[in-house]
C-alpha cells in the first residue's frame, strides 16, 4: 500500500536505534533494485528485461541480493550464474571481456562461445574493436547458422 511504512520496530530507544543500521541495509538497497526493475521493466512495455548488474552490486552478498532484488522487480533474467543457480532465475547474458582477451583473437573467443553456448549465443563486442567485433558476430554467425 502506498506511503506506508515496509516496517514497525517498536522496543526501548537503544534496542531499536541497535538494529536500525542492519535493518536498513537489508531494506533498502534491495528495495531501490527492486524498485529501478519495476521502472524499468514497466517502460520496457512488456518485452523482457534482463538484470546485468554483478559488477555493480555492493557488499559481500550485494551481487546475489541485487540479482533477487531485480528478479522480485520484473526482470526475467539475470547475467549472474551463481544468483540463477541459487534462485532459479533463468540466467542469460554475454561473455566476459576476460574470456575474449584468454584468447589469441577475437574471432576464434567469439567461434568458441558459440561452441560452448549455442543456444545462448550473444557476444560482447566492445572489447578491442567494436566495428571489427560485430563483422566477427556476424561471421561467426553465420557460420554457426549454417
Amino acid at each position: 500500500m502506498a506511503h506506508q511504512p515496509l516496517l514497525r520496530v517498536s522496543g526501548p530507544l537503544w534496542q531499536c536505534q541497535w538494529i536500525e543500521t542492519a535493518l536498513l541495509k537489508l531494506i533498502n538497497f534491495p528495495a531501490l533494485i527492486a524498485s529501478k526493475a519495476a521502472r524499468v521493466c514497466v517502460a520496457a512495455q512488456g518485452e523482457r528485461v534482463l538484470e546485468f548488474g554483478l559488477r555493480r552490486a555492493q557488499g559481500i552478498d550485494g551481487a546475489i541480493s541485487a540479482s533477487r532484488a531485480a528478479f522480485i522487480g520484473g526482470c526475467s533474467a539475470t547475467s549472474n550464474v551463481l544468483a540463477g543457480k541459487i534462485l532459479g532465475i533463468a540466467v542469460r547474458g554475454t561473455h566476459a571481456h576476460s574470456w575474449v582477451m584468454s584468447f589469441d583473437d577475437e574471432l576464434t573467443s567469439f567461434e568458441a562461445y558459440a561452441a560452448a553456448m549455442p543456444n545462448n549465443c550473444v557476444f560482447l563486442v566492445d572489447t578491442y574493436d567494436t566495428i571489427e567485433a560485430v563483422r566477427h558476430a556476424i561471421q561467426v554467425g553465420r557460420g554457426f547458422r549454417e
